[in-house]
């Protein structure tokens, strides 16, 4: 008996999706309506009702709806949109333990062989001022930052990464780091 309303749910979150996909700004708000709810709850029990939750909520309806010409009705919308909230709900966390081991380690440690160019550790013990900083740098400088001092990678091995030469992932993290040091210093 569940069966054909299954598929009538199935055949309309289709038609939704191609309708979504095709740039009907309504397709957005049926899918909204339909598995807004559940969606927010999922994200909300995955951050434990974190102050994110509801930007990673609007962060996973912007996927939806970027990657809505990508949903092939092999399984079922909410399998699908679920999906996409788990992950990005795992990379949320991700990033935010690598910022807590970057500030951990700008807390705790430097690199003697930097120490020229070093950040005055002192000045940074305050970790909620290093997060504030931090959180202004664009991705380039955080991801240099990241993987030099807490990825503890070469210059070569972050070039091999980003596809960059080697001597420009050193003046980036030259550059990085003094950006960082003048945001701390306004602070």
């Amino acid at each position: 008996m569940d069966e054909p309303v299954n598929q009538a749910v199935g055949d309309a979150d289709d038609e939704l999706m191609r309708r979504l996909s095709g740039g009907d700004d309504r397709a957005m708000c049926l899918l909204i309506e339909r598995h807004g709810p559940m969606l927010h709850r999922l994200v909300g029990r995955l951050t434990a009702w974190s102050s994110d939750q509801d930007d990673l909520f609007q962060e996973v309806l912007v996927t939806a709806w970027e990657r809505s010409g990508d949903y092939d009705s092999r399984g079922s919308l909410a399998g699908w949109l679920k999906t996409i909230a788990v992950n990005k709900c795992k990379n949320h966390f991700r990033a935010r333990d690598a910022m807590r081991r970057v500030l951990d380690m700008f807390a705790i440690q430097s690199r003697p062989s930097e120490s020229e160019t070093n950040i005055d550790l002192e000045r940074i013990e305050n970790s909620e001022l290093t997060k504030t900083a931090l959180t202004k740098l664009n991705a380039l400088d955080r991801s240099v930052l990241v993987l030099f001092y807490l990825e503890e990678l070469t210059g070569e091995q972050i070039a091999e990464i980003t596809n960059a030469k080697v001597e420009t992932v050193h003046v980036q993290l030259h550059r990085a780091r003094k950006r960082l040091k003048n945001l701390l210093a306004e602070d």
